[in-house]
């Protein structure tokens, strides 16, 4: 996970149209969570799915489940994006501190088989920057 820089975004094409909800004042905020499998996957970006969900260090869930879109980057470089606009469930924004990212994964490599990555478990912190 890393904060949306300008340079982040236009690489994973997050914009208004893609992300609506993580455009403020025209800019992107928030944070993004970037998978670039090193395995060779289907082209067919309907066949891949991911998900993240935010918690507080105390396991309280802080955000509803958020999709992750895959997309191919350049010819045969693929990669999934799901953004966070560092919101809780009753639309706040978040205080600057300490979450837990739980990140599930389910690739269909080339020749077929499955790939899946379950409870990824990453550190977020948030920073004024993010909100």
């Amino acid at each position: 996970p890393r904060a949306i820089t300008e340079g982040m975004a236009r690489h994973y094409n997050i914009n208004a149209s893609r992300f609506p909800e993580i455009i403020h004042n025209g800019e992107p905020r928030g944070v993004a969570f970037v998978v670039e499998p090193s395995v060779a996957i289907d082209s067919d970006t309907t066949k891949h799915s991911g998900s993240v969900r935010i918690f507080d260090q105390v396991g309280n869930a802080v955000s509803d489940e958020f999709e992750m879109q895959f997309m191919e980057l350049e010819r045969g470089i693929m990669a999934g994006v799901a953004v966070w606009d560092v919101h809780n469930q009753s639309g706040r924004v978040v205080a600057p501190k300490a979450y837990v990212a739980i990140i599930n994964i389910r690739l269909v490599l080339e020749d077929g088989s499955l790939l899946e990555m379950k409870d990824i478990r990453r550190t977020v912190n948030i920073s004024q920057n993010e909100r």
